[in-house]
């Protein structure tokens, strides 16, 4: 995994995007840095997609040729979905009305670092970018190696044998209940994330399960709320457009309802 990815625009961000780059890496943090890590005949929206995703920390330097960069709010957007770790960091600041035309709204509510190049504080102004990377680093690191492996486990199809087992599996499960109560925490947990760990909990009981949902198809969105707040709390949810490895279709209802402890009905 990696610990920084470093968004930028070239005609205006590159300067101290090195700068920044070249202190990170001499203070021992890895970073994917597109000078350094797209190599010649490749496509480099995969590879930057892909540095996003094991990146456990998204930096974006504000300035006002990033905001209204086209690839620049791809990276972001992604970044955001995979629910990354941002931090902001304003290096040239860009007109008032370029901000409200042109600033991604995530971006606008997070405090930005002030790391202006001409100022002789560059380095203080660094070392916060540092401190923040330690913060709660561990939690962070493990939120993208979950992120990593379900998003391989969903590309195959959810296969079993890409799931989480033993001590990796009683790992994942210990870090989805961590509570932060002195703030929020540094990272929030996909719904992707929640389902590959309660799938890998379930093959570990076989198959049993903590709740059985039953809802009517107009409840949809409401059924898929409650799925996912349980699947974050760790307790284990299945419903009937869950997969069961091995049963028939037409056993399916029943298998579920068998393997579950305590069925929920979504009236309307």
């Amino acid at each position: 995994m990696i610990d920084v990815f470093i968004s930028y625009a070239r005609k205006d961000g590159l300067s101290l995007a090195k700068k920044l780059h070249a202190k990170l890496f001499c203070s021992d943090f890895s970073v994917w840095f597109d000078q350094e890590d797209i190599p010649l005949a490749v496509d480099f929206q995969d590879r930057i997609n892909e540095g996003i995703l094991r990146s456990n920390n998204f930096l974006f330097l504000i300035t006002p040729e990033s905001i209204q960069s086209v690839y620049c709010r791809k990276e972001i957007e992604l970044a955001v979905r995979m629910k990354k770790r941002l931090i902001p960091i304003l290096v040239i600041e860009p007109e008032r009305e370029l901000l409200k035309k042109f600033m991604h709204p995530k971006i606008g509510k997070i405090n930005w670092v002030f790391m202006r190049e001409n100022l002789e504080d560059l380095d203080l102004a660094i070392d916060k970018v540092m401190e923040l990377l330690s913060f709660h680093a561990s939690y962070v690191s493990i939120h993208t190696q979950l992120l990593v492996k379900s998003q391989a486990w969903k590309s195959n199809n959810k296969p079993d044998d890409l799931l989480l087992f033993g001590k990796e599996r009683q790992e994942a499960q210990a870090w989805l209940k961590v509570k932060f109560t002195q703030g929020p925490a540094p990272v929030e947990i996909t719904n992707l994330q929640c389902e590959y760990i309660a799938q890998s909990r379930r093959l570990a009981e076989l198959h049993s399960t903590d709740i059985f949902l039953i809802s009517d198809i107009g409840d949809s969105y409401w059924s898929k709320k409650i799925k996912y707040a349980f699947l974050q709390q760790g307790i284990t949810l299945v419903d009937r457009d869950d997969y069961i490895p091995g049963v028939l279709s037409e056993r399916k209802l029943e298998t579920m309802l068998v393997g579950a402890k305590q069925t929920i009905f979504i009236g309307s």
